[in-house]
């Protein structure tokens, strides 16, 4: 493309932290159903036939939200529009969860996504993430709380826009969040509590082809020391 004038900073002459979307519980609210005695009961996501839909609760009484799932065939959507998203790297997804268990559980997370664009029909997602996201023990303390390991959309492109995450006429990405096990416990006593879902990408925040270099991840947010992503298929 031509320069609007000679000498631009570019992303390239930047070293850029990842940018984060951080999905709260109350974004994945799809529903309520109203009492007149107290409060309504906010459904989050949808549920299968035989399943159970994830609810919006109070996690033990700590005035933190969460999107509560007991079933398998429960799931959480989100739809995003990465804007400023450098196509060139991946997106990174995962989760701060926990669970009613004592015991140090695993929980399994089950992410598909889709792409929206014009002229196209909305359908559930069924595409897997490139590197599904892993999950660590939490504590063996109820409601402990434990972040996964990263999952990763990586290089779905093909044809002209080789290499890319996405093609470039997608308007939205559709992710759609489950649940298929719970180890060291029982999903439909013990639950899963997901107090928030985090995107992370690399961004483009100047006109041109973005950077060559992905953006470096801090573990911990504030921190100022520098990680790379453990699913990161492309290091620095």
């Amino acid at each position: 493309m031509s320069e609007p004038f000679q000498g631009a900073l570019r992303d390239k002459h930047f070293a850029y932290r990842v940018r984060s979307v951080w999905i709260k519980p109350a974004d994945y609210v799809t529903g309520a159903t109203l009492s007149s005695g107290g409060a309504s009961t906010l459904t989050c996501g949808y549920a299968s036939s035989g399943a159970i839909a994830p609810l919006l609760i109070q996690l033990n009484g700590g005035r933190v939200a969460a999107a509560f799932i007991r079933t398998v065939g429960a799931s959480l959507s989100y739809v995003w529009r990465p804007q400023d998203l450098d196509n060139r790297h991946p997106i990174y997804v995962r989760h701060l969860w926990t669970s009613d268990s004592a015991l140090a559980n695993v929980a399994t997370f089950n992410t598909m996504f889709a792409v929206l664009g014009v002229g196209g029909v909305p359908a559930t997602p069924t595409t897997s993430l490139t590197a599904r996201i892993v999950t660590t023990a939490k504590g063996a303390t109820a409601h402990s709380l434990a972040l996964t390991r990263l999952g990763a959309i990586v290089g779905t492109a093909t044809g002209a826009a080789a290499g890319q995450t996405f093609t470039s006429n997608l308007e939205a990405i559709n992710f759609n969040f489950a649940v298929s096990s719970l180890t060291n416990g029982t999903l439909t006593t013990d639950g899963v509590y997901i107090l928030g879902t985090e995107i992370l990408y690399t961004p483009r925040q100047t006109v041109g082809d973005g950077s060559g270099v992905q953006a470096v991840i801090n573990d911990v947010p504030l921190s100022t020391m520098a990680v790379s992503p453990t699913l990161d298929f492309k290091q620095r």
